[in-house]
């Protein structure tokens, strides 16, 4: 079989060395030319094939299920990624990698409203699970959806988890700033130009906040 190798009288899958390619290669696969994309295709293909022969032998393996998904992300086969953390959870109602990166396809392909209850159950069970992942899509997935102050919730615990994050500072302020809590947008903000994500809008939005600052403070003083 092309998924084992025998050592002594036992078994040892090769899945280990698989993956490690499988990453390298998708690291710089953007800037890989056309010849050396095939090659990477063709790896995320034996791979693929790999865990297909794996669960062959025990197609109720969860484990191999899940490097399975991984793969055929990796490969562009989106789809069938979430088909297959579908079939995990039918197994397992509440696997937290399942839902979570079921969640992060749907934000993905900015189906942010059938990404909020995915994400929202891996809290439910598991609320220290890759948090830096989950409270970020989370938190994205209420803000495009116009729910702000959840918006807010999700990505202050995101910016904790991961303070040199741009996006989620950027989107935690930006999440403030929509609910017209100035003060509390300031710092994310100003943090978010700082480290150079979306320093143009997130300039923008601290010059209104400067605005609306002055009219509020010119209101008290009138009292």
């Amino acid at each position: 079989m092309l998924s084992e190798i025998r050592i002594g009288k036992g078994k040892a899958f090769t899945l280990v060395i698989i993956f490690t390619l499988i990453i390298s290669a998708g690291a710089y696969y953007l800037f890989a030319s056309d010849w050396l994309k095939t090659e990477r295709r063709d790896v995320y293909q034996f791979s693929n094939d790999l865990l297909q022969d794996k669960l062959s032998l025990n197609p109720a393996d969860i484990n191999t299920k899940l490097d399975l998904a991984v793969s055929q992300y990796l490969q562009g086969k989106t789809g069938d990624a979430f088909n297959t953390y579908k079939s995990i959870l039918k197994q397992d109602p509440q696997n937290t990698s399942a839902l979570l990166y079921m969640g992060l396809i749907k934000v993905d392909m900015k189906d942010y409203q059938n990404a909020i209850p995915l994400l929202e159950k891996v809290v439910s069970f598991n609320p220290v699970f890759q948090p830096r992942l989950l409270y970020y899509n989370l938190g994205i997935a209420y803000f495009k959806t116009g729910d702000y102050a959840k918006a807010a919730k999700n990505l202050k615990v995101a910016a904790e988890v991961d303070s040199g994050s741009g996006p989620a500072s950027f989107y935690l302020g930006m999440a403030y700033f929509k609910l017209g809590q100035y003060q509390n947008a300031r710092i994310p903000l100003e943090k978010a130009v700082k480290l150079g994500q979306n320093p143009s809008e997130a300039n923008k939005a601290l010059q209104e906040i400067d605005s609306q600052l002055k009219k509020q403070f010119g209101k008290q003083n009138r009292k």
